[in-house]
């Protein structure tokens, strides 16, 4: 198809702006792959005869045009090219804009301060969770509450927050506990939704939240001042990572496949962290829905398979099944109970494997 005003991943190498299908000017996809937050503009400029294209407000390349461009009702496709599938953006894209006119090199250059400014990571949202809520509530529940986890599944699409927010909000919840002066707390990391679709069952490093995690210390370095928490207190600014899994949604699962699930996230922090980091992994969250998903005997033979694995994995020490009694008006039913009170499987298979 052709690329009328069209500015992305080229191919491996190259970032690239094409007016009018032919005219083009590129720069080196270096200069933006590097897990941070880039701005990257594109200018065609007929009266000028001009392309350019920046990366946050500077002019990277510049090339000929002769002000021709085509007219056409085409979709505007963002974050993909329409027809070719090595034009797909591996990464996030926020606040784009179309201008229709030329914009000059010091318009360019503001909007990139502007934008590189507001993403950091940091805003008005988690500054206020810090003074509103972890400095309120850690103190008010001092000797009742010692562990607190921070997010719910910060990578999960209905929850969804970029690392670089997570890497904030941990670093304020962190310091906040610490200047609380109540003893012995626990901050644990949002819970990583791992999980998987039905027709693809692999356990990756994506869909485990594994990858969510290493740009979530990579923003914490860059962007949250993560080195000065650890030097300040010894530590990045979380004491547990917290995992939810909920895989094998349809069917038996092995302990084979909960240990990769739960390894591949363990890995990942001892990469971070160092190989003698005594961190460890919370699964805050795991178990299997009895309606549209297993059996009642299968949720039990799974909730032992999963129990008796992670209990026996060093780095996963604390387990929590979710949850008590079905609640069929939130179209929750992986409760050890049905909504009625009697006792499921299960119920039997969790007091077995917990005695």
């Amino acid at each position: 198809g052709n690329r009328n005003y069209w500015l992305g991943k080229l191919n491996g190498t190259s970032l690239a702006f094409y007016v009018d299908n032919a005219q083009n000017v590129t720069a080196d996809l270096s200069l933006i792959n590097d897990g941070v937050w880039h701005h990257v503009a594109g200018v065609a400029d007929a009266a000028k005869g001009s392309l350019t294209i920046y990366v946050d407000g500077v002019t990277r390349n510049t090339a000929t045009y002769d002000g021709t461009s085509e007219t056409g009702t085409a979709d505007i496709h963002i974050g993909a090219s329409a027809d070719s599938a090595i034009q797909i953006w591996a990464g996030w894209i926020d606040d784009v804009r179309v201008y229709a006119r030329a914009l000059s090199g010091t318009e360019v250059e503001t909007l990139a301060g502007g934008t590189l400014e507001r993403a950091n990571g940091d805003n008005r949202y988690i500054q206020e969770f810090e003074t509103g809520a972890a400095r309120v509530l850690i103190p008010h529940f001092a000797g009742k509450i010692d562990n607190w986890q921070v997010w719910n599944e910060p990578n999960a699409s209905l929850t969804w927050i970029y690392p670089s927010n997570l890497a904030w909000l941990l670093r304020r919840v962190y310091v906040a506990a610490k200047e609380s002066g109540v003893p012995n707390l626990t901050i644990v990391s949002g819970g990583l939704l791992s999980t998987h679709s039905q027709a693809d069952t692999s356990i990756t490093t994506s869909n485990t939240g594994a990858g969510y995690l290493r740009d979530t210390y990579n923003q914490g370095r860059i962007n949250a001042g993560w080195e000065t928490i650890k030097s300040t207190y010894g530590s990045y600014p979380l004491d547990v990572i917290g995992q939810h899994l909920y895989i094998d949604a349809w069917g038996r699962t092995t302990a084979r496949r909960i240990e990769r699930a739960v390894k591949l996230v363990h890995d990942r922090y001892v990469a971070e962290e160092g190989g003698s980091t005594s961190k460890t992994t919370h699964v805050t969250e795991f178990s299997w829905d009895t309606n549209w998903g297993v059996s009642e005997q299968t949720q039990a033979d799974n909730l032992t398979t999963a129990y008796n694995k992670l209990r026996g994995l060093a780095y996963t020490p604390r387990n929590y099944w979710f949850f008590l009694r079905d609640e069929p008006a939130a179209n929750l039913h992986r409760g050890l109970l049905r909504a009625d009170g009697s006792e499921k499987p299960s119920w039997s298979a969790y007091r077995k494997v917990n005695a």
